[in-house]
């Protein structure tokens, strides 16, 4: 289960970003990431990047969650910086490294799992 949220501006969507249900209940392939609600797939136009998209829609993803999870996870690339840096702005804290996800590789890096208590946010 997922859901999308776009930003628009000039009449086009400029940014989206998804929150997606994982876990192996649902059919989903196990992997050394635990079961939960994800942040993920933060994509801005790139002549509207600096300007605090990212940061609204996680802002307005997190809204969304806190009345359906307790807590959120998060996968970054080690190499990613700038989303590290924006998520540290909420209070997501990293848990492990080495993680593997379906589908997901991580070029020039690690996976690394972060987690935000929705009750901290």
């Amino acid at each position: 289960m997922g859901v999308l949220f776009v930003a628009e501006a000039d009449g086009a969507v400029r940014a989206f970003a998804r929150v997606e249900l994982i876990g192996t209940d649902d059919g989903t392939p196990a992997t050394s990431a635990p079961d939960g609600w994800y942040l993920s797939g933060i994509v801005v136009e790139e002549r509207w990047r600096r300007r605090g998209i990212g940061t609204a829609l996680t802002r307005a993803r997190l809204d969304w969650l806190a009345g359906r999870a307790t807590r959120v996870h998060y996968i970054a690339n080690a190499a990613n910086a700038a989303s590290i840096r924006m998520h540290e702005q909420f209070g997501f804290r990293e848990i492990a490294r080495g993680i593997t996800a379906p589908g997901v590789t991580f070029e020039n890096g690690e996976g690394v799992l972060f987690a935000l208590d929705l009750a901290e946010a």
